[in-house]
């Protein structure tokens, strides 16, 4: 049960991360 939470979490943790990066991709090219 712990195992599944963590993995839960890490998965949340990863779309966040997926979601910053787009974002700052976005505004870079917004820069250029």
């Amino acid at each position: 049960m712990i195992s599944c939470l963590d993995s839960q979490i890490q998965l949340r943790a990863t779309k966040t991360n997926l979601v910053e990066n787009n974002n700052y991709k976005t505004v870079v090219l917004h820069l250029l």
